[in-house]
């Protein structure tokens, strides 16, 4: 299990933003998959070595034994769940990008968007003077700075 995407992805989730990806993992908003109670239980599983994605709990063998228990396994079931697992990593790394402070203004383009396309002009245009001062409050920099930068 060691070599999986899934660990590749869960590698660039801080320890201070581990609690927030396990709720992202338990809220049923964003769990909606044919395995959501399994992935959540493999993501409580993995919190139990997290950062140590080396360790030995995470064997192939000892997961599917802990996942299991009496039952017989099921072939491809782990696999699918850890794909599960790993999309909802992406998910909430893609979410936790477009949700920082840098992106804000990327953010407000969308609402403008979203204002223009119901036809509701009164709150476009109202939310189109806010976003226009914040625009031109951001400090400006030359070509030559980025020039010189890279």
């Amino acid at each position: 299990m060691y070599d999986s995407s899934l660990f590749d992805n869960l590698k660039l989730i801080n320890k201070d933003d581990w609690k927030e990806f396990r709720l992202f993992v338990d809220s049923d908003f964003n769990n909606r998959g044919s395995y959501k109670e399994e992935t959540r239980w493999l993501c409580d599983y993995i919190s139990g070595v997290y950062p140590d994605f080396q360790h030995k709990k995470l064997k192939k063998e000892k997961v599917l034994s802990a996942l299991f228990k009496d039952k017989p396994v099921i072939s491809g079931k782990l696999e699918k769940i850890m794909h599960e697992l790993n999309t909802m990593c992406r998910n909430y790394l893609i979410w936790k990008s477009q949700n920082s402070e840098e992106n804000s203004f990327y953010r407000d383009l969308e609402w403008l968007k979203i204002l223009r396309e119901s036809l509701d002009e009164d709150r476009y245009l109202l939310f189109m003077e806010k976003a226009r001062k914040k625009f031109n409050a951001i400090e400006k920099v030359s070509p030559e700075y980025y020039y010189q930068k890279y």
